[in-house]
């Protein structure tokens, strides 16, 4: 295969993993909604706004990232991304409780 063809699998792969992703993230969302709304006592309006909100989020941040990946480029969001997600993963460890007392 030459390097085009390879390159376009590539694309279509990181592609369908990108809506596999946000398939899984609106899955995950619905099973949540029973919980949200008898945790915040919300009404079918407010539950409908939440959760419609969050999806708004998500499209407006993919709009978003990639003006900034046009701008900036590529790697260096990418490291600005991985640099947030170091920093989230090691303020929830910390904020971990531990099992013994």
């Amino acid at each position: 295969m030459n390097n085009n063809l390879l390159y376009l699998y590539l694309i279509c792969l990181i592609t369908a993993m990108g809506g596999l992703m946000f398939g899984l993230d609106i899955a995950i969302i619905s099973g949540t909604v029973p919980f949200i709304q008898s945790y915040f006592g919300w009404n079918e309006l407010q539950l409908g706004w939440g959760v419609s909100s969050l999806l708004v989020g998500v499209i407006i941040g993919a709009f978003g990232s990639g003006v900034l990946t046009d701008k900036y480029g590529r790697k260096s969001i990418l490291l600005i991304v991985a640099l947030f997600l170091q920093h989230h993963v090691q303020s929830q460890l910390v904020v971990q409780k531990p099992f013994c007392s």
